[in-house]
């Protein structure tokens, strides 16, 4: 009837005008910096043509806005990209580029301004009626030196925070600290403005494609892995580049704040995480940890010392450019359990991986990185049948089954964008979890003194760890033979 066709109409029209009633924005502070220019602004474009809520883009800075806009126009022409030039992406970039407004933000009034522009911009100026047109929330990505993380989130929260029907999320680029103490110390300064699910602690490894294979493959193989012991775990990220030109860098931080901290610790967490039927907590997994003090080994490669003195430092340096450290657990369920981590400078090959071994001869190997590789795992002498999440290719071999993911587009920021703006809370660092953390390494950061092992990207630097944790080097290095 006539009645039905106008209600289905109506309906029709309701559905089409609801999906332009919220928005989000999301504000970019730090926009014309290297971070933005090499990743971010690519990240936010990917996010901004396939979101499913509009996104209304800010770039921010302290520079003037006749001296802003520009930079960030030219960042967007150089830096966002399209696929083979598909002639959609093309369009929606131009549009992208035109939408994206600067605005500065130096000072009080600055931010209170810009409160303004967020509670009133529309997502979509072709919407017919932007007045109807709803915030739902705002997230602002802080690319900038965490020195002004307090003043910058005292700012969000004075003058900057949106109605309370939408939420506020903000993420901060690492490093959360330079040990225990700082940590702690910046994470106060952050509580005073904004509320723990407000914080949302950037760990760009936590985004990496074969880090996120992680937690699919081990929630698909629940049933079949929960149950088993585990023997150890080995984390390990090796990298070929040197640190020359970035010396003064490295001297402050070392290979222990480098990865082992961030990125090696979560990478442990995400292969335990699912061990059995009952909640494990992360923080409380974390500040189980104990390190060996008897087993770490420090090494330091061949032309470091060169490199500081060409970067202007100091005639002589004991930083630490490789590590190995032999952790265990004293949780009931880790009893028997080791771990191992690896990490360092200038060695012969490019890889990471977590490799957990389970007591009765299986090993789940997650490759996250390898020469000519795209991330995978490698099933080792299975005593049972695993299953490949969807999407998964499988392929048997002579004793070792390998499962590969579907391949991903763009870099692990394309996925932080995403998870900040949908709420994605796992991708992120908690500050009870940062904190269990810097606990668990603060004591290993003067612990190397004068044991440091010279090496060359020849030496082999694979380490065997014993049943007790106790580690050595495999082979000794060329100065040693």
């Amino acid at each position: 009837t006539s009645g039905e066709v106008m209600a289905w109409v109506l309906t029709v029209l309701a559905l089409v005008f609801s999906a332009h009633a919220a928005h989000v924005n999301l504000v970019l502070i730090g926009a014309t910096g290297n971070l933005a220019g090499k990743y971010l602004w690519q990240a936010i474009f990917d996010v901004y043509r396939t979101a499913e809520t509009p996104v209304r883009v800010f770039g921010a800075g302290t520079m003037a806005s006749e001296r802003g806009a520009p930079a960030i126009a030219g960042l967007i022409e150089t830096h966002v990209h399209c696929a083979h030039g598909d002639p959609v992406c093309v369009e929606r970039k131009s549009e992208f580029a035109r939408l994206v407004t600067y605005v500065q933000l130096k000072s009080d009034a600055d931010y209170a301004a810009l409160a303004g522009i967020l509670a009133a911009a529309p997502a979509d100026p072709s919407v017919p009626h932007p007045a109807e047109d709803e915030e739902i929330g705002r997230a602002f990505y802080l690319s900038v030196p965490a020195s002004v993380y307090g003043s910058i989130a005292q700012r969000i929260h004075a003058f900057a925070r949106p109605s309370p029907r939408a939420w506020l999320r903000v993420a901060l680029e690492k490093p959360f600290g330079h040990d225990l103490s700082s940590a702690h110390t910046l994470s106060e300064l952050l509580s005073v403005s904004l509320a723990e699910p407000e914080i949302f602690r950037v760990d760009h490894y936590l985004c990496k494609p074969g880090t996120l294979q992680i937690r699919p493959f081990m929630q698909a193989n629940h049933a079949a892995l929960a149950g088993l012991d585990i023997s150890r775990i080995e984390v390990a990220m090796l990298e070929t580049e040197d640190c020359a030109g970035r010396t003064a860098f490295y001297e402050e931080t070392g290979v222990v704040r480098d990865v082992f901290q961030n990125h090696l610790t979560e990478l442990l967490w995400l292969a335990v995480e699912d061990r059995d039927g009952t909640t494990l907590s992360k923080s409380a997994f974390i500040a189980s940890l104990q390190l060996d003090p008897t087993a770490p080994l420090f090494g330091q490669y061949a032309g470091y010392s060169a490199h500081v003195r060409a970067d202007g430092g100091s005639d002589e340096t004991d930083t630490a450019t490789f590590a190995a450290v032999s952790l265990a657990s004293t949780m009931s369920r880790f009893t028997d359990a080791r771990f191992l981590f690896m990490g360092g400078k200038q060695l012969s090959t490019r890889t990471a991986y977590v490799t957990v071994t389970y007591h009765e001869g299986t090993t789940v190997k997650f490759v996250i990185q390898a020469p000519g590789q795209q991330p995978h795992v490698e099933v080792i002498s299975p005593a049972f049948d695993l299953t490949a999440p969807p999407g998964w290719s499988r392929v048997e071999g002579d004793g070792i089954v390998e499962f590969t993911p579907p391949p991903t587009h763009g870099t692990p920021y394309r996925a932080i964008v995403h998870g900040l703006l949908a709420g994605e809370r796992n991708l992120f660092v908690d500050t009870e979890s940062l904190m269990a953390s810097w606990r668990v390494w603060t004591p290993a950061l003067e612990t190397h003194g004068a044991a440091l092992r010279i090496y060359t990207p020849e030496d082999d630097m694979n380490v065997t760890m014993y049943r007790d944790g106790h580690l050595e080097f495999r082979v000794p290095s060329h100065q040693e033979l």
